[in-house]
């Protein structure tokens, strides 16, 4: 039961939570273009949050050096 408390916790991913959660949020916003579920506009409307999800990555990437 321990490992599975682990697992949805998200233990796995101790001190790379901040980077995961900022390549999700870009990739979503890209992977929901892709489907078809988000037109061009949408996207231009969106892609700060796309932006801002790679530069939270990147500034814990760079933080962590």
């Amino acid at each position: 039961m321990n490992t599975l408390t682990w697992l949805i916790t998200g233990g796995f991913a101790k001190g790379h939570r901040t980077q995961i959660l900022g390549v999700t949020a870009a990739l979503s916003t890209i992977g929901l273009l892709a489907v078809g579920e988000m037109s061009l506009p949408d996207l231009i409307a969106t892609l700060p949050i796309a932006r801002g999800g790679l530069g939270l990555a990147a500034l814990r990437w760079t933080m962590r050096r």
